[in-house]
Parts: structure tokens; C-alpha cells; sequence
């Protein structure tokens, strides 16, 4: 049984490491939950027709100068 003991070498550094890696994998998680929790009793934003009149203007844009960049590279 000495030998097993012998062959597995942890030392202490290797051991508070490992605890503080863990300590902040668990705050995270906790972070993380409590964030969600949050987002779910927050009303829901409604986009109106004009933020989307004005999206779908920007894409129209985009799109014709994506266009031009395509023919001025042919």
C-alpha cells in the first residue's frame, strides 16, 4: 500500500489549484444561473414598425453595396 501512496504524487500546490479552479467554475455557474433568472422576469422589448422599416432599410443598403464590391472585384 506504501507504493500506491508513493506513486501518486499530489502535492499541495497541485491541490489549491485544482480548489480554486473549481471555487471559480462554481461562481461562475452561480453568476451565470442568477443572469438567466433575471433575463426571464424582464418584460419583453417589442420592436416597433419603424425600427423595423429602418433595419430593413440598412440591409438594402448593405446588400447594394455588397453588390458593388462583388462587380468591382470581376
Amino acid at each position: 500500500m506504501t507504493n500506491e501512496v508513493e506513486k501518486l504524487n499530489i502535492s499541495l500546490k497541485s491541490v489549491l489549484s485544482f480548489s480554486a479552479i473549481l471555487f471559480l467554475l462554481i461562481g461562475e455557474y452561480i453568476v451565470l444561473h442568477q443572469e438567466i433568472e433575471e433575463a426571464k422576469r424582464l418584460p419583453i422589448e417589442k420592436v416597433s414598425k419603424v425600427e423595423v422599416d429602418y433595419i430593413k432599410k440598412d440591409i438594402e443598403t448593405l446588400q447594394k453595396q455588397i453588390e458593388l464590391i462583388k462587380k468591382e472585384i470581376d
